[in-house]
This record gives structure tokens, sequence and C-alpha cells, in this order.
């Protein structure tokens, strides 16, 4: 029989007891209590102290996980977003900017810093399509699985011109699930859709 050269010599263990840390199915360790004097008995209540210890360790590796997950694919949107060639902005519940990559502020005339935190319907959005604009975005955040197009006018902030676009729309949410606001990704600048309003160039 093989014993450890922690019995055998130095510190020369006499006591044992541990639980293994189980994550989807793979042993990755053990919370263990070693004692150099032996214990003539464990009550079932220290193996339930020591079974929970080992719970809490098996939750901590699995929130690291899922926070390592997140952050990659956190850090995979920024990048599409940044390099993307089309322009994106994202708006919040409130409708107010919390993304605005280069190519919209080429588009919308006006910088992010400038941009973020604004609201986007009143400070962008042609006057006659902002109704059309906030009631739609409304109308996604209540169909949580629903991805649409929106064609409105905006203004441009530099020149003061209106522009029509397409933007896809996408719910963005939040770590319990919920719509926390919408990306919108512009297609093209063919907006050949049905008037929402007599001077207004907006459709879903």
């Amino acid at each position: 029989m093989s014993y450890g050269i922690c019995v055998t010599g130095p510190p020369h263990i006499r006591f044992y007891a541990g639980s293994r840390i189980v994550v989807e199915g793979y042993i990755l360790g053990t919370i263990c209590i070693l004692d150099t004097k032996p214990f003539d008995e464990f009550s079932p209540d220290r193996v339930e102290t020591l079974r929970q210890f080992a719970e809490l360790a098996r939750l901590a590796v699995q929130q690291h996980k899922r926070q390592s997950v997140a952050d990659k694919k956190s850090l995979g949107l920024r990048l599409l977003i940044d390099h993307s060639t089309a322009p994106i902005f994202g708006i919040d519940s409130e409708g107010k900017c919390n993304e605005w990559n280069p190519v919209a502020e080429q588009l919308m005339g006006c910088k992010a810093d400038a941009a973020l935190g604004k609201n986007f319907a009143s400070f962008f959005v042609q006057e006659d399509c902002r109704t059309y604009f906030e009631e739609t975005t409304r109308a996604l955040s209540a169909h949580p699985k629903v991805e649409d197009s929106l064609c409105f006018a905006f203004i441009n902030a530099e020149s003061g011109d209106a522009v029509d676009f397409v933007f896809s729309v996408a719910p963005r949410y939040d770590d319990k699930g919920n719509v926390a606001g919408h990306l919108l990704v512009g297609q093209n600048s063919e907006c050949a859709c049905l008037f929402a309003a007599p001077s207004c160039r907006c459709t879903v």
C-alpha cells in the first residue's frame, strides 16, 4: 500500500475529509480538511458543512465562467460596433443614446460624446416622425423576440438636412432577460416605403 509523503513524512497528516467540486460533470478539485491528529468521528453535520463549502466553490466557478463568456461576447459586440462599415447606434429603455459608432457620427453629423445620453427621437428624428419612432420602439419592447426594420427621416446635426434611412432594429437585454433598449443598424438610404404621415416617410 502506498502512502503520501505528507502522511509518511512531515507534517504527518492523520486526518483527511474532503468533498469534490463538480462542475458540469467534471471534478475540478476538492474542498478538504487536514489535521495532524486523528479524529475518532466526523459528524454528519460536519460532513454537510463541508459539502456546502464545496457547493459554494462550485457556484463561484460557474459564476466566473458565465462572466468570462459574457465579457467575451461584450468585447465581440464592441469590436463589431466600432469597426462596422454601417451606422450603428443604440438606445436604452428611455430612448436615450447609449451606442454611437464612427459611421453613425458621420451619418448623423454628431460626435459620440455629444450624442450619448441624449434622447434620440427628440434630438435626431424629424419632428413629424418622432411619434412613429417612439411608438414603434415601444411596440418592439413589448414583443422582445421580434426584430424589424424602421425607415424614418432624421436630422443631420451638422448640416440640418433631413435624411431618410432604413435601420434594422434588434432588442438588447439586461441580466434578467428584460428588454433594456434597442440596437439599430443602418441598411441603406433607399427608403422606398409607405408614408406613415403626410410628410413623414416612415413605416415598418
